[in-house]
């Protein structure tokens, strides 16, 4: 019967029923890919810390499969090059984090990236650099705070409290080896504040332990 029907309808008709079917069963296959990507990229962030080989992993795994979705890509080239930079693979980490910028624009993102070209400055002493890199970076905290209505997923909120926490930490690092104490405990008691009044929990590393 079904088959009948489909023979008294004219062919274009016909063509935007088959077109119509393929293009949901595609969207629904991107929305798992996306999901896939989306929760490996969570298991790398919350692996940072405590098992440094799973995060690794499952942020290269989150590039290839993220294709197509550039934020993800872009969240995956920042746990990336959060993993060279642990293992002290700075011209590593500084090629993953220059890989952000081209592969998306996404602010939050990007912001990370400036942090994490920060951390990079500061180990290896460029100094102009680290001033280029952390005043883009406050221009990109005061856009995303213009904006906060952009940002409500929990987990860019996450990210968000993550970014900002290591901002401080960096920045504090950077005075303490250029003997500026003053702007190092200003920095760090900055970042302590923020702890408490986010009701951020989860444990970061405190400007100690990354001396």
């Amino acid at each position: 019967m079904f088959m009948k029907n489909m023979c008294l309808l004219p062919v274009w008709a016909v063509l935007l029923i088959i077109a119509g079917t393929f293009f949901s069963c595609e969207k629904k296959k991107d929305m798992a890919i996306y999901r896939q990507a989306d929760s490996l990229n969570l298991l790398s962030y919350h692996m940072r810390y405590k098992n440094l080989d799973t995060a690794c992993k499952a942020a290269h795994d989150a590039y290839k499969l993220a294709d197509g979705f550039p934020s993800l890509r872009a969240g995956a080239l920042n746990n990336q090059g959060f993993c060279a930079f642990i293992h002290m693979d700075f011209e590593k980490a500084e090629d993953l984090f220059l890989r952000v910028y081209e592969e998306s624009n996404n602010e939050l993102e990007c912001l990370i990236a400036d942090i994490g070209m920060m951390k990079i400055c500061q180990r290896t002493a460029m100094n102009k650099e680290f001033y280029d890199y952390r005043n883009s970076a406050l221009r990109r905290m005061k856009r995303i705070s213009d904006d906060r209505s952009a940002i409500t997923d929990p987990g860019e909120l996450e990210r968000l409290n993550y970014a900002r926490s290591e901002f401080s930490i960096a920045s504090a690092i950077y005075y303490y080896y250029l003997q500026q104490e003053q702007q190092s405990n200003n920095s760090n008691r900055w970042q302590k504040l923020w702890r408490t009044r986010s009701g951020h929990n989860q444990a970061v590393p405190t400007l100690w332990d990354q001396l």
